[in-house]
């Protein structure tokens, strides 16, 4: 009611720094995960099309809604390199797109052929329910989760989101530049893609180890 002067008109809130909570899977729980997939992929073309999502996820860094949003044509050549144009978050077109290696593509044109639909979206919904819709968002979710949750990752730390963060970490730990990987994620800012940095630099850091190695043994 203005009576008395805002003495915090000029004080900030506190800075709050972005954190994932989502975790990453390591090497092993990729192959782990891929073999799993892949096994169950030949009782259904349901089976199968979550296959293909979760090594295009893994590969590429896609959203679920990018997954959505995909559509046959989207699948294109630059350059002579398979691509697969995508709406990122927050964008109302198709110019970005992400490299599909020859192992993805595969199973991509595999899936076409074998759901036989002439649907302009990429991926189809196979439920009785909602046969040959677009696939959402949240089936996405839904069909990574049980998925992870078949080979022990049964945690609300491990999602779909969790093999976007995946595809970050193995890219820096195999050589890929920061610079590269928000390219890849299409992070507005480096520093969102610098967390994934640092997250690897602590997996390293093994300083505790250092400060007790000079530190009286404890007897047992």
């Amino acid at each position: 009611m203005d009576y008395y002067p805002n003495i915090a008109r000029h004080l900030k809130g506190a800075t709050i720094s972005p954190t994932f909570q989502r975790e990453a899977l390591d090497v092993d729980q990729v192959k782990r995960l891929l073999r799993k997939a892949e096994k169950l992929s030949t009782k259904s073309i349901k089976h199968f099309r979550d296959y293909v999502i979760v090594r295009l996820i893994i590969t590429t860094g896609l959203r679920t809604v990018e997954i959505s949003r995909a559509n046959v044509e989207d699948l294109t050549k630059v350059n002579g390199c398979n691509v697969l144009y995508i709406q990122g978050k927050g964008r109302d077109d198709k110019a970005e797109y992400v490299k599909l290696p020859d192992n993805v593509k595969i199973l991509v044109d595999e899936y076409l052929m074998k759901r036989n639909s002439n649907s302009d979206a990429l991926f189809l919904s196979h439920s009785n329910s909602k046969k040959d819709e677009r696939i959402t968002p949240r089936a996405v979710t839904i069909a990574v989760k049980s998925l992870l949750s078949l080979i022990g990752l049964d945690d609300k730390k491990y999602t779909a989101h969790s093999l976007r963060h995946t595809c970050a970490t193995l890219a820096l730990k195999n050589g890929s530049s920061i610079q590269e990987v928000q390219a890849l994620l299409r992070h507005k800012s480096i520093n969102t893609t610098t967390i994934y940095l640092h997250n690897i630099n602590r997996e390293s850091n093994n300083t505790e180890f250092i400060v007790d190695s000079i530190l009286p043994k404890v007897k047992k």
